[in-house]
């Protein structure tokens, strides 16, 4: 993955913090638990592996009553808010925020950065490609 690209996912992270100032935490996974981009208390690998994890289990225990694809989820615990989303069908995204924070809130912000994920992929596949051609013309 480009520097670029990983400057931008931690640019994304940034805005969802200030869109949120609940936010206490924020990891980008790659579907093998790696990490992407991280921030505040998430910033470890540890969270990385942990995003894929859950949305693995839920998706598994899911499938036990009917076949489902985890998209996004929201956990509540004793001091604070979970929410946990795919992000252009190859990433996860976790985000930790105070017990005070409104899930609405949590999980629009938290969904908006889907778009623009998509977008900087898109862009990534195009110069690739285009590199590519180059390369192969050349």
């Amino acid at each position: 993955m480009s520097l670029d690209l990983i400057q931008e996912f931690a640019r994304l992270l940034q805005e969802l913090h200030e869109h949120c100032q609940d936010i206490r935490g924020t990891v980008v996974a790659t579907q093998d638990g790696f990490i992407l981009s991280a921030s505040g208390e998430l910033d470890n690998d540890t969270a990385a592996a942990t995003a894929v994890h859950l949305t693995e289990v839920a998706e598994q225990h899911l499938s036990l009553l009917r076949s489902a694809r985890c998209i996004d989820q929201i956990v509540w615990t004793d001091n604070s808010i979970w929410y946990i989303t795919r992000l252009a069908d190859e990433y996860i995204l976790m985000a930790l925020a105070e017990s005070t924070c409104t899930p609405g809130m949590l999980r629009l912000v938290s969904r908006n950065i889907d778009d623009a994920v998509r977008t900087l992929l898109g862009h990534a596949r195009a110069e690739v490609e285009s590199l590519n051609q180059a390369t192969t013309e050349a």
